[in-house]
């Protein structure tokens, strides 16, 4: 993946890919490639192995292109893991699983598999790392792109290009090799809606839309406080809800989705559940409308369900 100087248009931001940028459609959404390495055709590189992203040159991750094969025959699980900076560092959004049939002699007419993030948010320049698992009647292997070969040269420092590790032992592994054939799809966030964030949770009230704007700040004792991390669920196909999270992307601490009750009483409802005695304030917003509305909850109080069914007007 060459880099290449960012230039602005005023349609688009070029983004630092192999063969250029092109749009694509996604339902309601634009969507750019953000990396697009080419591929080799063959399968060769075992499952096993790690991919690195140095560099990901842009906002969000809505999906990733990889090809596969395998040494024998029948209906494969295959699921795609991508966490920021490390192999065990925070997923991205939730892995990814498709099941595929790959034919006798795949590993030479390699299976093309698009997995969906669903528009996860990603800060500009961060390191990411792509780990893959499988189960089946036998071993898979993906597409280690053009060119790719053991005697590669160690990568530039800093990398520039995605590349092989050995495996996915944190926190990076060792590096195997350079070029892997993929191709990584973000949403195009123009045109208005909240814009996703660590920190900012998007809320769909139609396909893609992103109307509504949620973060949460939390406040325990007299030191730990700062704002609450976001997990978007739309990869789940779930957009109109998501999760926070404060002290470990493992333990959730609330739920939270607002729904369309138009035909109900001409208002958008607000549900949210936090498991928590921890003392917090969640902010909703209609970018639409512009109106924000408020919840709190006091340090060491057990957190109550709030249900508002007047939260925002239609439409």
């Amino acid at each position: 993946m060459e880099s290449q100087r960012r230039r602005r248009t005023s349609l688009f931001v070029a983004l630092s890919v192999c063969f250029g940028v092109s749009w694509l459609s996604a339902g309601p959404l634009r969507a750019s490639v953000v990396d697009a390495c080419p591929f080799a055709g063959v399968a060769t590189e075992p499952i096993t192995r790690g991919v690195i992203v140095p560099v990901f040159e842009g906002t969000n991750l809505r999906s990733m292109e990889l090809r596969y094969g395998a040494n024998n025959p029948g209906t494969y699980s295959i699921t795609v893991e991508v966490h920021h900076l490390t192999f065990d560092g925070p997923l991205v959004a939730a892995p990814q699983t498709a099941y595929v049939t790959l034919a006798p002699y795949s590993m030479y007419n390699v299976v093309p598999i698009t997995f969906d993030f669903g528009g996860a948010p990603v800060p500009d320049g961060e390191m990411l790392a792509i780990r893959q698992t499988a189960t089946g009647p036998g071993q898979v292997y993906f597409d280690g792109g053009m060119g790719a070969s053991p005697t590669d040269p160690q990568p530039p420092t800093p990398p520039a290009e995605a590349y092989e590790t050995v495996d996915t032992t944190p926190p990076l592994s060792a590096y195997q090799k350079a070029r892997v054939g993929l191709t990584l799809v973000q949403d195009d966030l123009t045109g208005g809606g909240c814009i996703p964030s660590v920190n900012t949770l998007c809320i769909d009230n139609v396909p893609g839309d992103r109307r509504f704007e949620v973060t949460m700040d939390f406040s325990h004792g007299p030191s730990l406080k700062g704002p609450a991390f976001a997990v978007s669920t739309a990869s789940l196909g779930v957009s109109n809800g998501g999760l926070f999270w404060f002290f470990s992307q493992r333990n959730p601490e609330m739920l939270v989705k607002v729904l369309n009750a138009c035909s109900l009483n001409n208002r958008f409802w607000v549900f949210f559940n936090a498991g928590t005695n921890v003392g917090f304030t969640v902010r909703v917003k209609d970018t639409s409308t512009g109106q924000v509305k408020t919840y709190l909850n006091p340090d060491n109080n057990t957190a109550q369900p709030i249900q508002d069914t007047s939260a925002f007007i239609c439409p």
